[in-house]
């Protein structure tokens, strides 16, 4: 895709942002695993935070115009995979949280489908992934695609398109199933969170499918109108198929805290990313740690 943002100072200015934001998933993840700790959470949020300073610094090698090299595509890969392996996370905690105690052994079969599926996942990407320039900017002359290029951006578009549906339909489930609690503060915390959550990764990932399966289906890097081609590269490319989900998941999880300004011993992300406990009873439930805590404390109340 062709574009006048295609410039050092934009890229430059890009990296920043994400290095900050990057900046600001660390200390949700310190909450989460010192303060709170909350592993599954600290998991989520310490993979999304690779890949957020992964693209950060892939941006300063686009500002320098070494983005050409096979390190910075490898690294530009690897941040796409990480943030694919941390909404996957999401996404099984929010499926295991909706299973009910006698799904028997196929909810502890998931872990290991989903691993197996990112291990092919991976593999597949980075060897389809090569050096030089694959002219994603519009740079090539001619306008034309290899086979190579269009396997990678395919492979990358319909995993975009899976991810986004399970998002939805989990994220749905699991709404319905926190609307539906007799606890008016869990409603009131959770639903928001589960909702923002999963439209914006719905939204964001669904624009991020259409933008690497357009190249290997139409064989053009570049439409005839200018002004969409800088819309979609790079914003939709990857600032804002990154940075909302990254921002919006980051928010979901941060702790809650009473009128008193003390942090309290259940947090809002616990609810919204789902049960991270293993035990059947609590998973029945679908809201984790969050609503027990809330509960233990109601009866001391």
């Amino acid at each position: 895709m062709s574009s006048y943002l295609n410039v050092s100072g934009v890229w430059a200015t890009s990296s920043i942002i994400y290095l900050l934001l990057g900046g600001c998933l660390a200390m949700c993840v310190w909450e989460n695993a010192m303060v709170l700790r909350r592993s599954g959470p600290t998991y989520v949020l310490g993979i999304l935070m690779v890949s957020i300073v992964m693209r950060g610094i892939w941006m300063v090698s686009k500002a320098t115009g070494d983005d050409g090299e096979l390190v910075f595509k490898l690294l530009s890969r690897f941040s796409i995979l990480l943030q694919l392996s941390a909404v996957s996370v999401l996404v099984n905690r929010w499926y295991q949280s909706l299973t009910l105690p006698g799904a028997g052994h196929g909810t502890k079969a998931v872990p290991r489908v989903l691993i197996v599926t990112n291990v092919v996942l991976y593999v597949a990407i980075l060897v389809t992934t090569r050096s030089g320039n694959d002219g994603s900017d519009g740079s090539d002359k001619d306008n034309t695609v290899d086979v190579v290029y269009r396997i990678n951006s395919m492979l990358l578009g319909l995993v975009f398109v899976v991810i986004s549906t399970a998002t939805i339909i989990y994220g749905n489930r699991l709404a319905t199933a926190v609307q539906n609690s007799t606890n008016a503060e869990v409603v009131r915390i959770a639903l928001p969170k589960i909702k923002s959550v999963s439209w914006s990764l719905f939204w964001c990932f669904l624009i991020r499918a259409i933008c690497y399966s357009y190249t290997p289906i139409s064989g053009e890097r570049a439409t005839n109108y200018p002004v969409l081609d800088t819309i979609m590269y790079p914003l939709c490319f990857y600032h804002i198929a990154e940075i909302i989900p990254a921002a919006v998941i980051g928010w979901s999880m941060l702790s809650d805290r009473d009128e008193r300004g003390i942090k309290k011993r259940y947090e809002r992300g616990e609810i919204c990313s789902s049960c991270w406990n293993k035990e059947p009873q609590e998973r029945e439930t679908g809201f984790g740690d969050a609503l027990k805590m809330k509960m233990k404390n109601d009866q001391d109340a």
